[in-house]
């Protein structure tokens, strides 16, 4: 994990929560939300990878593509923080703080959208071992309570 990474933070006000955009290398990012993704996204009703044959020639193309380094729209995760955590929140202003907190709730993380990417990332990186080191961008939404 690079500091280098971007970081944007900002606070949802009405449902007192944080939005952090942070840069991911993909194997990082795949690491963080194994639990997640094994769980189906750690949210009831959400949906696992799609497998009819249109999201399979779909979800090829994009593979194919993420091989040859093509940027995808945003994964976005989220996990709800104790209080003492929240706290520190509004003082992160480093992509690894964020990714060190989103590591220490790994266990209860969910990919709120994204399972369909998140395949995708998974598949290109059992093809080809140069996508680990492809950065991608990850919305995490840090929350006090679901």
């Amino acid at each position: 994990m690079s500091d280098q990474h971007f970081i944007s933070k900002i606070q949802d006000t009405r449902v007192d929560c944080w939005s952090a955009l942070v840069e991911f290398d993909v194997k990082d990012y795949l690491e963080l939300a194994e639990k997640a993704y094994v769980n189906r996204g750690g949210i009831r009703h959400q949906r696992e990878a799609l497998k009819t044959t249109t999201a399979k020639r779909i979800r090829t193309r994009l593979v194919e593509d993420l091989r040859r380094g093509a940027v995808i729209p945003p994964l976005v995760i989220g996990i709800v923080a104790n209080n003492d955590d929240w706290q520190t929140i509004e003082g992160i202003s480093e992509a690894d703080q964020v990714k060190l907190l989103l590591k220490k709730y790994y266990e209860d993380l969910s990919i709120i959208d994204g399972m369909q990417r998140t395949t995708a990332l998974k598949e290109a990186l059992a093809l080809d071992e140069g996508v680990a080191e492809h950065v991608i961008r990850v919305e995490a939404w840090i929350a006090k309570g679901t």
